[in-house]
């Protein structure tokens, strides 16, 4: 059995006192959520829990054996902001770690800071029993594209590890929400859910961008997808623009060998 954290959506800025929606300070909320995580505050997240059929299940506190960060590190494009989250995941991270990009990561500097820590389409990274695989889903704008030379990269790299379970990591939500993130979506979302259908391996898809703990299913295969709190500010799914009230947070996929998986929210 492996714990994996997942982060999301930190919208760093360059100025780590700067304010952003719901008077939270991105760098800050960021650090009290390692910290806590590794065991470095006395005080218990609050948790609200799920597992792989989308139903409550009981929290088990454990260790975590790696972090994945589905994309929007920075808030402004700085420099400055990546910088920030490499000096926060030195600090507090002693296990891998591994990103993809988000829309607001469409600039020189994360390849150029992160591009060790990259999960790139076709390098897979074995976690126990499982793979992890990432996608570039940057375009031009907010929006998303599903890339036909990544979904083959993707798939050579799964045939080499048929034996194993599959996870894929995303930033774009698949499938739409009914809310005013839903014109900052995919634009082609059908070429990853057709190709889904074809890849039995694949166990759970989980993604960021939306800000909330989105739960949907892979029509046909039913194939769980997990979005994430964001470890800024939440996004009410509302059809207007929105900003939630709840606190800044995070998700815990334990992976089982067998491979099912279980999935935990956590709020500070």
């Amino acid at each position: 059995m492996k714990r994996l954290l997942h982060i999301t959506d930190c919208h760093l800025f360059a100025d780590p006192d700067r304010t952003g929606y719901g008077d939270i300070k991105p760098y800050y909320s960021l650090a009290r959520i390692l910290s806590r995580v590794f065991n470095l505050c006395e005080n218990e997240p609050q948790t609200e829990a799920y597992d792989g059929s989308a139903q409550p299940t009981t929290h088990a506190p454990g260790h975590i054996d790696g972090v994945i960060v589905t994309g929007d590190i920075s808030g402004d494009d700085s420099k400055q902001s990546y910088l920030h989250f490499r000096q926060l995941i030195a600090r507090y991270v002693s296990v891998p770690l591994w990103v993809i990009p988000g829309n607001h990561d469409n600039n020189p500097y994360f390849s150029q800071l992160l591009g060790d820590l990259w999960l790139q389409a076709g390098t897979r990274q074995v976690f126990g029993q499982w793979c992890l695989h990432g996608l570039d889903t940057r375009t031009t704008g907010t929006q998303g594209i599903i890339d036909n030379d990544q979904l083959l990269s993707v798939s050579n790299a799964i045939a080499q590890q048929e034996s194993r379970h599959h996870l894929l990591c995303i930033h774009h939500h698949v499938y739409p929400t009914g809310s005013w993130m839903d014109t900052h979506n995919l634009r082609n979302p059908e070429r990853l859910i057709n190709w889904l259908k074809h890849q039995r391996e694949v166990k759970a898809l989980i993604h960021g961008h939306v800000h909330t703990p989105l739960r949907q299913f892979v029509d046909a295969t039913k194939i769980p997808i997990f979005g994430a709190p964001s470890t800024s500010w939440q996004w009410q799914m509302s059809v207007d623009f929105s900003v939630s009230t709840l606190s800044p947070g995070y998700q815990i996929l334990t992976l089982h060998p067998t491979g099912n998986l279980s999935v935990e929210i956590e709020r500070i």
